[in-house]
């Protein structure tokens, strides 16, 4: 058997750990984002997002992140849907808000 034949296993165990790696520590959601009907009073629209991913949960958790990395404290997802460009993957909007906390009881 040759060498290259030996090393090609090893090759594509070591790029498929570096993938499902960085597939799992994209998905974690960096700080809370709550995900509402309407936004409650008092809270400012900060912008939109449009998450994508190869189903509803992915593209849901896209959009979290999404809106966690731009200081969203609340987000109004729209109902995720087929993407119509490429048929495969899932997108979903979403509009960000930035809302006052609550008061100390």
């Amino acid at each position: 058997m040759s060498r290259h034949c030996f090393l090609a296993p090893i090759f594509l165990s070591v790029i498929s750990l570096a993938a499902c790696a960085h597939t799992q520590t994209s998905a974690a959601v960096p700080r809370s984002v709550f995900v509402v009907e309407a936004p409650p009073p008092g809270c400012v629209k900060i912008g939109a997002v449009k998450g994508v991913g190869g189903g509803d949960q992915r593209a849901i958790e896209d959009a979290l992140a999404q809106a966690a990395e731009r200081g969203a404290t609340h987000i109004v997802l729209g109902t995720p849907d087929l993407n119509v460009t490429d048929g495969l993957t899932t997108v979903v909007d979403g509009t960000l808000f930035d809302c006052p906390s609550a008061p100390a009881e």
